[in-house]
């Protein structure tokens, strides 16, 4: 990417730690590519799309959090993790995103708008992601063309319907990609 003058941090998937995403507003990003776990939970009496965070479940750990159903839980890979919900970006994440992109690798993340919107209310200016269940190979090639149209100045919409016809939707789940502005 800095070709076109972005710079590139990677974080490994042990940093997707909850203080590391409380506090992703405050880096100053323009765009964030997010590789996680999305699934459909429940959250107190309600349904909705979350994603896992690094960090193990522990019914003693954050009960203030848990007690206000400000973070999910989510199983995966045998364990059991905290999620973040609309509800934890909403209320538990610090500061405000400068008009970044969000790019959000994961099922669900669009399913429905809870997650988009809640970043978008924090300030993010787009938020692109899956309607269902999609493939890594698919998410992949998608996602590289998305983010080779973002660094050349596209816009999200664009950049989303361009990889769209390209690639269609998920040639085994059916997954389609949409962006949320």
């Amino acid at each position: 990417m800095n070709q076109s003058g972005y710079g590139f941090d990677y974080f490994s998937e042990g940093a997707a730690t909850l203080d590391f995403f409380f506090n992703l507003p405050n880096q100053g990003y323009s765009i964030i590519i997010l590789r996680v776990e999305g699934v459909n939970i429940r959250v107190g009496d309600a349904s909705s799309v979350a994603f896992a965070t690094s960090d193990q479940y522990g019914g003693s750990q954050r009960v203030s959090d848990q007690v206000r159903n400000d973070l999910g839980v989510i199983e995966a890979n045998g364990h059991t993790y905290f999620a973040m919900t609309s509800k934890a970006i909403s209320r538990l994440m610090c500061g405000r995103f400068s008009g970044t992109t969000l790019l959000v690798m994961s099922c669900n993340s669009l399913s429905d708008s809870s997650l988009a919107q809640a970043f978008i209310d924090k300030g993010a200016k787009s938020f692109i992601g899956w309607n269902g269940s999609i493939t890594i190979v698919h998410d992949d090639r998608v996602f590289t063309a998305v983010t080779a149209l973002l660094t050349v100045g596209v816009q999200a919409g664009s950049a989303v319907q361009y990889a769209s016809n390209l690639f269609g939707p998920d040639p085994i789940w059916g997954g389609t990609l949409s962006s949320y502005d």
